[in-house]
């Protein structure tokens, strides 16, 4: 039976084995045949050659064809070549050079080598335009001229075409135009043609020309010219210039409003009855004249327009030019009829000959004219710092007549500067009237915390350019408020849910006066815990504490927060405490990984982790219901140099349930050993890739496909051995029983 199977196998190699002889001493390598000796740049040169079979029986062999040009390979390809006895094959092979210059051609046959030589000749084109930036507005036009050199060894017949697209990206104003130049020779379309070519419409002599409409899109355009010889129509040289089509520019300033410490503008104040005086200024931003026509409105706060005024033809020079800003006084009379309030002035503006236009807000205040008043200011004999002190602002009406209601604004700054009280009162009156001679006191308390003068501004009607200053001197005096949290803790600082923690702390008063604190205790899921007031001697302290109940708090970190307030003051410290589940209740899961195990290179692949969320409610409380054990897996992955993909991704999984997240990558070399590690929520797995060429991919299948047929063969021979060995037993056996 061995020998049998021996027998077989030798046939099968002698079967197999002759496939791959290879052999090309019989075949002959003809001359490189070329369509023709010259190319142009871009165009895709042809080339030829013949391979005879000189014997009787069929032949094999690989031939080779590189092309350089210089140290530009342009085709390096091998391909093996069967040739039945006495026959002959054509190989066919294009390739394309950019540049201009000699091309070497040699083909290989075994030992055989055959060599030729081209040449690549080409030629230049530029476009020059007579702007960067061009306004409709102003009748610009667009003119550009397109310049073609023949660097050929030969006339060669041209087509120019150009295009000039919009920023909407329109194709419009096409031209197109042949012509022919001699070896070495220059053009200037369109007024260089030879004589005799009639121009293409719209050439008005020199140039070529696009007249903008008002309508044209604004934006960036482009010049887009393509110039390439009527005989090779792939060896286009393509040009293109960018231009911007614009609308006018301008910018509108004025003082109608003020500037606040800040830089902000804030409404500005005028008078009910008098002249609103401010100054308008009109800036020309680009480099045309321009005429601006403008147009003045006033609205109330209900948007109704109480006053409109409309001027035209203001002359700007470019914005190069001195006079290219203009600055306008305006004055607009009040009516005192109008209401005490907040009001709207629009400026709107416009380009001449243009559709741009621009309109700037301003917002103002009217308000009452200040009366004849006078002011001072009355405090104690001594202003004493950290106490309360009675302060009166007394205003007298020095008027012969009465005064109309007025608006009163308050404002107390420290030393420093800073505002520590500000309060406002509306139509002030006293019996329906200011009487003259009048005196109206305005009385308040302020507690100074530091030595100096205090300076009250009091404002009349809004009147913030003029308001009067009234002065005070604070003194120093033995009384301080302090009270401080000398201690806040929490012990232990995590618990498992159901279990309970102690809050204790201490209050210390540091000042010089008795003090009232009042303290509260918040817990982050539970609000306010403990809250009382405890009474505190200067240089004393209190202790407290309380327990926290974490039976109704979710798992993790929550916050335990100790606020305080006294005297004005206040005062808070944080600590947190850790709500754990126990040991059971953390949670436990599996993942594994599907590996692509072959990739090839630079094709996207995919591999997938796939995530068991292993958590049994049994484990849990009986308030868990199935819905609270859902898990996010965060899944990230790191690659070894040459392999790039997606780094990171997370998966919800819910209870007993399992999901997979799949995953791109990319090999950008070849490699057998490419480990790629996988962490998931903290565990860490990894797998191997090799990468291969798309060549290598497809020897591996052929080499897998040949295994195949070969091991399917040895199969079936073995197993026709093993029938054929039961059979001789079988007739054996028989045999046997006969005798």
């Amino acid at each position: 039976m061995a020998l049998i199977i021996f027998l077989n196998l030798l046939l099968f190699v002698d079967m197999f084995g002759t496939m791959g002889v290879y052999a090309d001493g019989d075949l002959v390598l003809g001359d490189i045949q070329t369509e023709k000796d010259n190319y142009i740049a871009g165009e895709q040169a042809k080339i030829s050659i013949v391979i005879s079979n000189t014997a009787d029986t069929t032949k094999q062999g690989t031939i080779s064809v590189k092309v350089t040009q210089g140290s530009i390979i342009l085709l390096d390809e091998s391909s093996p070549v069967s040739i039945a006895g006495g026959d002959n094959v054509e190989r066919t092979y294009t390739f394309t050079a950019f540049d201009a210059g000699k091309c070497d051609i040699t083909v290989t046959l075994g030992s055989q080598t055959k060599t030729e030589e081209i040449e690549y000749w080409n030629f230049e084109t530029n476009i020059l335009i007579n702007a960067g930036t061009f306004y409709p507005f102003a009748g610009d036009k667009l003119q550009y001229i397109v310049n073609v050199t023949n660097l050929c060894g030969k006339t060669v017949e041209f087509r120019m075409v150009s295009d000039l697209i919009t920023s909407q990206n329109f194709y419009i104003d096409r031209i197109e135009q042949t012509f022919e130049l001699s070896a070495g020779s220059s053009i200037s379309l369109p007024s260089g043609l030879p004589s005799g070519i009639p121009l293409p419409p719209g050439v008005s002599g020199a140039y070529y020309e696009y007249a903008f409409k008002t309508g044209d899109p604004k934006g960036t355009w482009k010049l887009k010219v393509a110039v390439f010889p009527t005989s090779a129509l792939d060896a286009i040289v393509e040009k293109e210039k960018q231009f911007g089509v614009s609308a006018p520019s301008i910018d509108v300033k004025s003082d109608v409003m003020d500037i606040d410490s800040q830089g902000n503008q804030v409404p500005k104040f005028y008078d009910l009855g008098k002249d609103m005086e401010f100054n308008l200024g009109f800036k020309n931003l680009i480099e045309k004249e321009m005429y601006v026509d403008y147009a003045i409105y006033i609205y109330n706060k209900k948007n109704v327009k109480l006053y409109e005024n409309q001027y035209y033809s203001l002359k700007l020079q470019p914005k190069e030019y001195s006079d290219s800003m203009k600055i306008i006084p305006v004055k607009i009379p009040i009516s005192s009829t109008w209401e005490v309030g907040d009001y709207r002035l629009v400026v709107m503006a416009s380009v001449e000959a243009s559709d741009f236009s621009i309109v700037k807000n301003y917002d103002f205040t009217l308000r009452y004219s200040e009366p004849n008043l006078t002011k001072r200011v009355e405090t104690p004999s001594e202003v004493l710092v950290g106490v309360d002190n009675n302060i009166r602002i007394v205003i007298v009406n020095n008027d012969v007549t009465d005064s109309d209601p007025f608006d009163l604004h308050i404002v107390i700054k420290d030393p420093d500067g800073e505002v520590i009280k500000s309060f406002k009162k509306s139509s002030v009156v006293l019996q329906g009237k200011f009487e003259s001679g009048c005196t109206l006191p305005i009385e308040f308390t302020l507690r100074p915390q530091q030595t100096g003068t205090y300076n009250i501004y009091v404002v009349i009607n809004s009147n913030y350019e003029s308001p009067t200053v009234l002065s005070f001197t604070a003194k120093v005096t033995t009384i301080t408020h302090s009270v401080s949290i000398k201690k806040f803790s929490i012990a232990p600082q995590s618990v498992e849910r159901g279990g309970t923690a102690s809050v204790d702390f201490e209050l210390e008063n540091q000042g010089s006066v008795p003090e009232s604190v009042r303290y509260s205790i918040f817990v982050e899921g539970s609000g306010v815990i403990d809250s009382n007031i405890k009474s505190i001697l200067p240089g004393e302290s209190v202790r407290g504490s309380a327990t926290i109940q974490t039976k109704d708090l979710g798992f993790g970190e929550r916050e335990i927060k100790i606020a305080i307030e006294y005297s004005e003051k206040k005062g808070e410290q944080t600590r947190y405490l850790t709500i754990s589940p126990p040991d059971a209740l953390q949670g436990t899961f599996d993942f594994s990984i599907n590996s692509p195990g072959r990739i090839i290179v630079g094709k996207e692949s995919e591999f997938a982790v796939n995530i068991k969320n292993k958590l049994d409610i049994r484990d849990f409380p009986e308030d868990v219901k199935e819905g609270d054990l859902i898990r996010n897996y965060n899944i990230s992955i790191v690659y070894p140099a040459g392999v790039t993909g997606e780094s990171q991704t997370s998966v919800q999984v819910a209870y007993k349930g399992s999901q997979t997240a799949h995953l791109k990558l990319i090999a950008h070399q070849g490699g057998d050993n490419f480990r790629i590690y996988v962490n998931v929520n903290g565990e860490e797995k990894s797998f191997v890739i090799q990468a291969v060429t798309k060549r290598q991919e497809e020897k591996f299948i052929e080499k897998e496909r040949k295994n195949l047929i070969v091991g399917g063969v040895v199969i079936f021979f073995i197993i026709l051995g093993i029938v054929g060995f039961f059979k001789l037993r079988k007739k054996s056996a028989s045999g046997k029983v006969i005798r």
